[in-house]
């Protein structure tokens, strides 16, 4: 039986920024507010291949935390994702992603 060598190997960067308003006041209500990018870059060998294969993503981001009063609170999340692989001798795939997230707590 033949001998057949796999190999895998991945180089990954991350970069994030964030600002932060804590305490922002905006229509009578103290909102938690941030805004932020984060950017992922993948360079990846996988098998018995030698050719890689490089994958990114790319989010810009919104975020508010409001308290109403002591028992009720909102979490808004606005995300845009912009990726991106290609595939050993394919071209780039790139998609854009709008993900919104709508949080109501309660707490009793």
């Amino acid at each position: 039986m033949p001998a057949t060598l796999f190999k895998g190997q991945m180089d990954e960067f991350t970069c994030n920024f964030q600002y932060e308003l804590d305490s922002l006041s905006w229509l009578k209500k103290n909102h938690s507010f941030a805004v932020g990018y984060k950017s992922v870059y993948r360079n990846s060998i996988l098998t018995s291949s030698n050719t890689s294969y490089v994958s990114d993503v790319q989010q810009f981001y919104l975020k508010d935390n409001v308290s109403f009063n002591k028992a009720l609170s909102l979490f808004v999340l606005a995300c845009g994702e912009w990726d991106g692989y290609k595939f050993e001798h394919g071209a780039t795939q790139r998609t854009l992603s709008f993900l919104p997230y709508i949080t109501l707590k309660y707490k009793t």
